[in-house]
């Protein structure tokens, strides 16, 4: 979503068609017209809908984002006149068996399937079948400008507009809520301490995201009466601007089963925190154990107990120099510009490539129809971009998610 708006002007011009109208993220792009299907993924008149726009609007390019929605895309290309260069992103894991089942034959409707994370690929390689010279790593992108350590008073502030006290230990783990993400092996974790009386009055977790999985919410939430945790841990709902809780908390923890390269992580470090993550989030390698935080074996409640309580004995000083070590290797190995770049360049490739097998007729784009009555941003979405031909005009590109 960030690429969006650093898109040349001259070269690109973009429209982003979600189906839901339900928002995950915040910053979604101002300048292209946002229309939703304003409906499920699983809705059968999905490709319908999706193949109508498509032969309206006639995209030089579609970009498509995650596994339900590449195959609600695939589904539609089977019904349009109008062929486009096509792009799918799969962005996470796990990915559901039957997209694996059916990645091999949806990506060979594609210039590339682009993903995030070297996890990813390996399990589109492996499992899916998908060819190794059709997958292009991307990896995530975040705004080091936007995401910076605190100064001393805007930790105070942080803290105290989320009723923090200044000197507690604040772990955060900012994660929708769901069975994959762990918040449950989590407690489990700070049971643990609380048993060992290693979990000080003033600790607290913090587990700011939307509910994914309805019934590990509520079994998390049994969890944390049963134990007695109440009062150490918060679960403040879905947070569009992370900001104040990363500015408030002293480390980040992810102890998900399965990751992609996740955004959290990224961020936290760009933030100036030390973060503990299970080797599952971290296949990418952004935290160094050691150096930038800990790293701990997937599923196993006890040594991240332990590393928690590693985490709150060490003193504000060095847990401020490893995450000013995190922000350094993000900067150095992640850098925003060379992604956002590389992306741009495939856009290139996908539409050059579809020019050579057939040219685009010179008509004019039209307007992308806006199918709900409020047009509203969404995380699953169809974007349709544009690249030149032999024409000056722009090119039109569709990027679904």
């Amino acid at each position: 979503m960030q690429m969006l708006e650093t898109l040349d002007a001259s070269l690109f011009e973009y429209r982003l068609c979600t189906v839901s109208s339900e928002v995950h993220y915040a910053g979604l792009p101002k300048n292209g017209l946002i229309g939703s299907l304003d409906t499920r993924v699983s809705d059968r008149r999905v490709p319908r809908r999706l193949a109508a726009i498509i032969d309206q609007y006639r995209p030089d390019l579609i970009h498509s984002f995650r596994d339900h929605v590449n195959f609600q895309i695939w589904r539609a290309l089977r019904r349009t006149q109008h062929q486009p260069a096509v792009l799918m992103s799969v962005r996470g894991r796990p990915i559901y068996p039957q997209y694996l089942a059916l990645a091999r034959l949806i990506s060979g409707r594609c210039f590339k399937v682009t993903v995030n994370s070297k996890s990813v690929a390996a399990a589109l390689t492996g499992v899916g079948r998908v060819p190794a010279e059709r997958i292009e790593i991307i990896h995530n992108v975040s705004d080091a400008d936007r995401f910076q350590p605190p100064s001393a008073s805007q930790r105070r502030e942080a803290r105290a507009a989320l009723d923090l006290t200044d000197d507690g230990f604040v772990l955060l783990c900012p994660a929708r809520l769901s069975f994959v993400k762990n918040q449950i092996g989590l407690i489990v974790s700070l049971a643990m301490l609380k048993r060992r009386r290693r979990l000080p009055d003033d600790f607290r977790l913090l587990l700011p995201g939307r509910v994914r999985d309805p019934w590990s919410d509520r079994l998390m939430r049994l969890l944390i009466r049963a134990a007695g945790l109440a009062r150490w841990v918060r679960i403040p709902g879905p947070i569009a601007d992370l900001r104040p809780y990363y500015h408030a908390a002293d480390a980040l923890v992810l102890p998900s089963w399965a990751e992609g390269m996740p955004n959290v992580s990224l961020e936290g470090h760009l933030a100036g925190l030390p973060a503990i993550v299970s080797r599952q989030a971290n296949r990418d390698e952004i935290v160094v154990a050691g150096e930038t935080g800990f790293v701990v074996p997937t599923g196993r409640p006890g040594p991240l107990a332990q590393a928690i309580a590693d985490m709150m004995a060490l003193p504000a000083e060095t847990r401020r120099a490893m995450g000013q070590r995190g922000r350094a290797r993000v900067q150095e190995l992640f850098p925003r510009d060379a992604a956002l770049e590389r992306m741009t360049n495939l856009y290139l490739q996908a539409i050059a490539d579809r020019a050579r097998h057939a040219p685009l007729p010179a008509t004019a784009p039209a307007r992308l129809p806006t199918t709900s009555a409020t047009p509203a941003p969404a995380v699953t979405s169809s974007l349709l971009p544009s690249l030149p031909n032999a024409a000056p005009r722009p090119t039109r590109a569709a990027r679904a998610r």
